[in-house]
């Protein structure tokens, strides 16, 4: 997701954008938001490979954040949909 969010972000033609991702779970919940405007306040115009390197890495820091849900929560449902006999085969 994070390298669509970037191409999104930094296409020439986009000047404003605002993301809302979120991931909900039975313990709870996270979620960010991405605002265009406030990002490049921060890093400068996204016409740089230096900023464009910045954006990636906080990009890919945000979903870090989400795939510690997400992981579990495959991994549960994985356990669930497998029987006991096929779980000692792995």
């Amino acid at each position: 997701m994070a390298s669509v969010f970037l191409a999104l972000l930094s296409h020439p033609l986009c000047r404003e954008l605002v993301i809302e991702r979120s991931l909900e779970t039975g313990k709870g919940g996270e979620h960010y938001t991405l605002r265009k405007s406030e990002l490049e306040a921060v890093l400068g115009p996204f016409e740089t490979s230096g900023t464009l390197a910045l954006l990636r890495q906080y990009l890919a820091s945000q979903e870090d954040e989400l795939e510690q849900y997400r992981e579990k929560r495959l991994l549960d449902m994985h356990r669930r949909n497998t029987s006991p006999s096929r779980q000692q085969e792995m």
